[in-house]
């Protein structure tokens, strides 16, 4: 707390920030979710027709996203939480739970709940005004969510209200919240942990004071940079002293010409020659940015701040410049799979479609992709050594921009003209034969004239 007070951000003079945790998690979210990421079943066309709307036609990519931002922006453990929340919904004859309809998802961060051996505890508050008889007045409830799992695909939810640590009924807490139960079970797991290791961001306060106080001077600079002029005042149509005190017009950072008061002649004007020491300020931000990218184990290139470019010169390889955040994307993928298998095994369930983790494939497109020659030329080679399909190179060379039966269209387009061209090829051979077995003829005829005509060679 000692260290905290005393910060330069505490400070009135601090009015800006740099905001590099902002720019360090924002990249890395960027980085890993770039291009698109395809989510399937196998072999179970039901499951896909359901999963295609809602991945692309809802916010369940941007749910995904916010989670991934929270745990990264973690100080310790890189951990965050997306709950499924659902409506009840019963038989109107028997008022029996038939089952639960998917309503949508919503994000917690470590802070907001606490965590227990099989159970995930969630508490808010919530301010209402409430009439006691004779006037409304403002009330503070505490509502708890407990989620509990009991067995596998087997969990409960339990609802409770408290005011100043007293339960209150549960009709106010139905009556607070406008909801209908404050019990339910679910034979699917309604929430998820995504847990990936440490958190960007330990030292991340510190930084930011460090590059705050950098800017604050660096907003100095360019008044201190600017070249100065000092006037006698007796050389000056009116007098500038403001109640015999100019400190005033010497200190305003936007006037570069200055009345000069005490000096020895006062017949010459005095130019002070400005100095900059921006090449400092930005050398003393580059070293708080390299310590803010090696607590996050991303590549500053990463960040493209103009800044750092001097970093890359020495690689002419995009997949050089950025190795250690290509990495840590790959293993915080490989999580992230797991993740979001889990998440689409428990909405299929809601939908009534039992499916296994192992069942769901979940791709993620490259982070640097090859360009199109480059993709070209390996898509030929695979197919000329049978490592790849024609099919399927025409597929990866139009990823998302043409639709299976273009494909197809595509594929037999291409197969004719390879056909057209192998038969060219063949008419051309036959007729290379047929010219060379005429000319021969010809010869033999043309050497038969000349010996019939009695001539010898």
């Amino acid at each position: 707390q000692k260290r905290i007070s005393s910060l330069f951000m505490n400070k009135n003079e601090c009015n800006k920030w740099f905001g590099i945790s902002e720019a360090i998690n924002q990249s890395t979210v960027n980085m890993t979710f770039s291009g698109n990421i395809k989510i399937r079943v196998n072999d179970n066309e039901e499951a896909n027709d359901i999963l295609e709307p809602f991945i692309y036609e809802s916010d369940f990519m941007e749910t995904l996203k916010e989670a991934y931002s929270c745990a990264l922006s973690c100080a310790g453990e890189a951990v965050s939480y997306i709950v499924i929340r659902t409506s009840t919904q019963f038989n109107p004859n028997t008022n029996m739970k038939i089952g639960n309809r998917f309503i949508d998802f919503e994000v917690l961060k470590k802070y907001e709940v606490i965590t227990q051996k099989n159970r995930l505890i969630r508490e808010f508050y919530k301010t209402f005004d409430i009439w006691n008889g004779e006037r409304t007045e403002k009330r503070e409830f505490k509502f708890t969510y407990t989620y509990s799992i009991i067995a596998e695909d087997y969990a409960t939810l339990k609802i409770e209200g408290f005011e100043k640590d007293t339960k209150i009924s549960d009709g106010l807490v139905k009556e607070l919240l406008e909801i209908d139960i404050l019990e339910d079970e679910y034979d699917f797991i309604p929430y998820f942990e995504l847990r990936l290791g440490r958190g960007q961001l330990p030292n991340a306060i510190y930084i930011e004071d460090s590059l705050a106080e950098n800017l604050y001077f660096k907003g100095f600079d360019v008044q201190n940079s600017q070249t100065r002029k000092f006037v006698p005042e007796t050389m000056m149509y009116e007098n500038s002293r403001p109640n015999n005190n100019f400190a005033p017009l010497i200190d305003d950072p936007y006037k570069m010409t200055h009345p000069l008061r005490n000096n020895i002649d006062k017949t010459g004007i005095v130019f002070q020659e400005g100095i900059s020491a921006v090449k400092e300020l930005e050398q003393h931000m580059k070293l708080d940015i390299l310590q803010a990218c090696l607590d996050a184990k991303i590549s500053p290139i990463s960040l493209g701040f103009s800044l750092l470019d001097s970093l890359a010169n020495n690689t002419d390889n995009a997949i050089s410049k950025e190795r250690v955040s290509i990495r840590l994307r790959e293993s915080n993928i490989v999580l992230l799979k797991i993740f979001i298998s889990k998440i689409i095994r428990a909405f299929l369930k809601i939908n009534l479609i039992e499916t296994e983790i192992t069942d769901i494939a979940v791709i993620f497109d490259q982070y640097i992709t090859p360009s199109v020659e480059t993709l070209t030329n390996v898509l030929a080679k695979q197919v000329q050594f049978g490592l790849k399909s024609t099919q399927q190179a025409v597929a990866d060379l139009n990823k998302n921009e043409m639709s299976d039966d273009e494909i197809s269209e595509e594929v037999a387009r291409i197969k004719e003209q390879v056909v057209q061209m192998d038969y060219n090829v063949q008419q051309r051979n036959k007729n290379l034969q047929a010219e060379e077995e005429v000319d021969d003829k010809i010869d033999n005829k043309e050497d038969n004239v000349l010996k019939g005509d009695g001539i010898v060679e």
